[in-house]
């Protein structure tokens, strides 16, 4: 049986620790983010802006929105389209930095959930990966009548 978490569920389980609140695409809680039976284990599940290995959940903190505002308008627009190649589900701005308008029509355009998170960059993605191990992790119940612990 494979597990599927979506945008709602994480939402849901993480608003109060990240801090999370929806910049856009809030229609579009319902889809997948990840599911545990996805044959791409290469694919990360969460990190800092990578465009060449993406990530499901994609960060981005001050230096990635920096670095994205430093680049002229065409080599942005690439950026922004590999960003938003269909390879990451979600976006996380944290910091509660203000989402540039680019950012927020590419999300649009392309239909991508984007929220923003009220903590740092490096903490989001500690939590995150707690978060995701957690919830795909295998569970086994056993029941024990009589136990041996230690000789005890």
């Amino acid at each position: 049986m494979s597990t599927i978490l979506d945008t709602k569920t994480l939402y849901s389980a993480l608003q109060d620790k990240l801090g999370l609140t929806w910049i856009s695409g809030r229609e579009l809680q319902d889809n997948p983010i990840h599911t545990s039976n996805d044959d791409g284990m290469e694919t990360s599940l969460v990190g800092h802006l990578n465009l060449i290995s993406q990530h499901r959940i994609q960060i981005l903190g001050k230096q990635e929105l920096d670095y994205l505002d430093s680049l002229k308008k065409n080599s942005r627009n690439d950026a922004l389209n590999q960003l938003f190649s269909g390879m990451s589900r979600l976006i996380i701005v944290t910091r509660d930095l203000d989402a540039p308008e680019y950012l927020r029509a590419a999300a649009t355009e392309k239909p991508t959930p984007l929220l923003s998170a009220s903590v740092q960059s490096e903490d989001a993605i500690q939590i995150l990966h707690h978060y995701l191990t957690s919830y795909f992790a295998k569970n086994i119940t056993l029941h024990g009548v009589f136990m041996e612990v230690m000789g005890t």
